[in-house]
């Protein structure tokens, strides 16, 4: 914090707009990690209006879906919304897929927990036609959590077989924080079909190509 705060001052000192721009991306980063939320919205919002104000437009469209997925975790379901669709709809104007993928998987999420599962699950398949292998064995992980939330536990099984085998391939190490999340859902979706239907539907999800 104090680096970034220093080089805040000095871009504002010196009247350079972008590495002010960089500044406040590191001071959001850098509350989100801190947990104060408030200020972590703050910060974007600032990064947010300077970048509009440079005419750099892959960065507003990257600011407007950080800015969103933080005033989700806020509780501001509504604007975030309006926040990643507008990120969305500029980064497939500007045929950007890298912007895409990463407005189309937050705008899901949001959707998800705002009860809207059909368009939910539409980005997500469109975010994971746009990822690489090593993003697809989280991805694979968070659709069976949607699995389990719906009750399908068979398929979710399956995509936690898949997620664990396309990662032993790959050697491709889970976020930080998720191998929590992922033993909690191979335990629920245990829990729901009993251990041998479990493994059997988790063999069959290691047998899927990655396209499947």
């Amino acid at each position: 914090r104090p680096l970034a705060e220093e080089g805040l001052a000095m871009s504002r000192a010196l009247g350079e707009a972008v590495p002010e721009v960089w500044a406040c991306f590191a001071l959001a980063d850098i509350s989100g990690a801190e947990g104060d939320l408030d200020q972590m919205e703050a910060w974007f919002d600032r990064a947010l209006a300077l970048a509009r104000a440079l005419g750099a437009h892959r960065w507003v469209q990257l600011f407007l879906t950080n800015l969103g997925r933080v005033t989700a975790h806020r509780g501001d379901h509504e604007r975030a919304i309006v926040l990643i669709e507008e990120s969305l709809q500029s980064a497939r104007t500007n045929h950007d897929p890298q912007l895409v993928r990463h407005a189309a998987g937050n705008l899901a999420s949001v959707l998800w927990a705002q009860g809207q599962p059909r368009r939910a699950a539409a980005l997500r398949r469109e975010e994971l036609g746009l990822s690489q292998p090593g993003d697809v064995v989280w991805l694979l992980v968070e659709c069976a959590e949607w699995g389990l939330a719906a009750r399908l536990a068979e398929p979710a099984a399956r995509l936690l077989g898949a997620s664990a085998a396309l990662r032993a391939r790959l050697d491709a190490p889970l976020p930080r924080g998720a191998r929590s999340l992922e033993e909690q859902w191979v335990a629920a979706s245990r829990a729901a079909l009993g251990e041998p239907a479990f493994e059997a539907a988790c063999a069959a999800g290691a047998e899927l190509s990655l396209q499947a």
